[in-house]
């Protein structure tokens, strides 16, 4: 019995000694994954958090562009009415200057756009439209204001109209008109 109990003393302190390594050893290889998941899961939360971050960048440039757009247009038919009277408010260096700056503006926000889309203007037609559009309208609008007559201009301005409008339906439909 006494060997027994020997021998049964031993198988205990074997156990407690084989537990305890096999705990320390769960512990350490639970603690790594455990390490490894948070740094997963961070590096998950930091790229969607990169994600956001760009698509806020890219909303506030597409707002931005939009709010110019409104302004370039409203300058534009301020200037095309005050040609077909008086032409003082055209002449006015603050509005001459503000809608230039404007309209460098909204072409600086849309080369932003299409460079942080990744859109190229010959896969999408409805780009590539507006685009076109876009020329037509400044062209017509050199051309309206050479113009001397009342009647000339009045025509222009809503040609012009009309392009602004189909831009306008290309930029919210984002589907292409002829093409």
């Amino acid at each position: 019995t006494a060997w027994m109990q020997k021998v049964e003393q031993c198988r205990s302190n074997c156990r407690e000694q084989l537990n305890s390594e096999f705990f320390v050893l769960l512990s350490t290889r639970f603690s790594i994954l455990k390490i490894d998941h948070l740094l997963m899961r961070i590096g998950i939360i930091i790229l969607l958090k990169q994600k956001v971050l760009r698509l806020m960048d890219y909303l506030a440039v597409k707002h931005s562009h939009m709010a110019i757009a409104m302004l370039s247009v409203i300058l534009f038919y301020i200037r095309s009415f005050s040609r077909m009277g008086s032409g003082k408010l055209a002449k006015n260096k603050l509005v001459f200057i503000g809608s230039h700056s404007i309209d460098t503006l909204l072409l600086i926000s849309a080369f932003t756009l299409v460079f942080m889309a990744k859109i190229n203007p010959f896969e999408q037609l409805w780009l590539l439209e507006k685009i076109v559009l876009v020329v037509i309208y400044i062209v017509i609008g050199i051309i309206s204001v050479k113009q001397t007559k009342t009647l000339p201009k009045i025509m222009y301005v809503a040609v012009n109209t009309v392009v602004i409008l189909a831009i306008g339906y290309l930029a919210t439909a984002k589907s292409p008109l002829l093409l």
